[in-house]
């Protein structure tokens, strides 16, 4: 544009507005029909047909409408580029998996879940303040955050959340139920005063707002959203001759999880398994004791709570690359065209306000990788 001539700050300025349509049918036909199985063999003398995939016949695509407005941009003699994009979709008919009662034969079953709005903003900046022949050192930052509603339900999560609560009244730690106005992401529990001095006990709120000792699934309400206020990486490079180190780290803050951790490890113990160190160290054993877990010699069935809905905050350092290599003049009468080598660390460090337990595999396993690039 005219106005934007002979400004030395700005290299390049890009506006967008996109909206359209895009479809999902992230299901196969067997999911759709049900499917059976001829028994070729004799079981007790009986022959016939069993059902191999149980499918749903109301099962249909999803469609999502896409409505987003964004800005990329080049400045200060291109050493600064940014992309920001706002974006606000709806979707009709959104697939999910839904876990069903393992009586039925089947573990899991596609449905249409209902309707749901997802509207956020993302983010990516890149800084660049040196480039030389010999000499480079990037900075990038990208962030994003999301929110969704459900808008409308199918009477198939209805039934879910009915069967979600009766598995609750027996100790089920699934606290995600869907209602509409609600996160799909909302978590639900049983609020919590904390546990009695007086009887090592959890103390509840009713809906109502009523002390009580006793949990019911009917009083499950929302108590947090797992979704970040904002999450994304942070990642850095530099580079000098044929010396190169990046890394990168991500970063979140502002979920609510739920501790499965203190949930299962801690109150709903086995004994005779490993246990976390807490459910002998921090559970309540006196009158008078100010303990955040129930008696110790209470061997009841811990329902969900928001005693152990936390807040989170997280570093982690995912990784770290050295790289060198070999200047040209070296390699020059070797046959060789380039010579790298390169070390990759992953999980490097991981720092989070939530104590709990992560696994030892993938994505938390850490791992140091070596690696020779060459070229002949």
């Amino acid at each position: 544009e005219s106005f934007l001539k002979g400004n030395d700050h700005l290299q390049k300025l890009a506006l967008r507005l996109n909206i359209g349509t895009t479809g999902n049918q992230n299901f196969t036909k067997s999911q759709a029909t049900s499917l059976y199985s001829f028994l070729t063999a004799s079981y007790g003398g009986y022959f016939g047909a069993i059902i191999s995939t149980l499918g749903n016949p109301d099962l249909k695509g999803q469609i999502t409408y896409n409505r987003n407005i964004g800005a990329e941009g080049t400045l200060f003699g291109n050493k600064f580029n940014f992309d920001v994009n706002y974006y606000y979709n709806t979707t009709q008919g959104n697939l999910t998996e839904i876990t069903i009662a393992p009586s039925i034969g089947f573990s899991s079953y596609k449905t249409n879940m209902g309707d749901l709005t997802n509207q956020g903003i993302e983010f990516n900046f890149s800084y660049t303040p040196l480039r030389t022949r010999d000499l480079t050192l990037n900075f990038t930052l990208n962030g994003a955050h999301n929110t969704n509603r459900i808008t409308r339900i199918s009477d198939t999560l209805r039934k879910y959340n009915e069967e979600i609560s009766k598995e609750a009244e027996e100790g089920a730690a699934n606290v995600f139920l869907f209602e509409e106005g609600e996160s799909m992401n909302t978590i639900y529990a049983v609020r919590s005063l904390g546990i009695d001095p007086g009887t090592g006990k959890e103390i509840f709120l009713t809906k109502e707002g009523e002390k009580t000792f006793t949990w019911s699934a009917d009083d499950q309400v929302p108590v947090g959203v797992d979704e970040p206020i904002l999450e994304g990486y942070i990642g850095s490079n530099f580079r000098y001759k044929g010396w190169e180190i990046g890394a990168t780290f991500n970063y979140s803050f502002g979920a609510d999880r739920y501790n499965y951790t203190l949930h299962e490890k801690i109150e709903n113990v086995d004994y005779m398994v490993n246990n976390d160190r807490r459910a002998l160290t921090e559970r309540w054993k006196q009158p008078g004791d100010v303990a955040r877990y129930k008696a110790i010699n209470d061997n009841s069935v811990t329902q969900s709570t928001s005693r152990f809905v936390q807040r989170e905050r997280l570093l982690s350092l995912t990784s770290l690359r050295v790289s060198y290599t070999l200047p040209a003049s070296v390699l020059r009468g070797r046959n060789l065209s380039m010579l790298k080598f390169s070390v990759t660390g992953n999980e490097i460090f991981y720092c989070s306000t939530i104590k709990q337990e992560r696994g030892l595999n993938y994505p938390y396993a850490r791992s140091i990788n070596f690696s020779a690039y060459i070229n002949f």
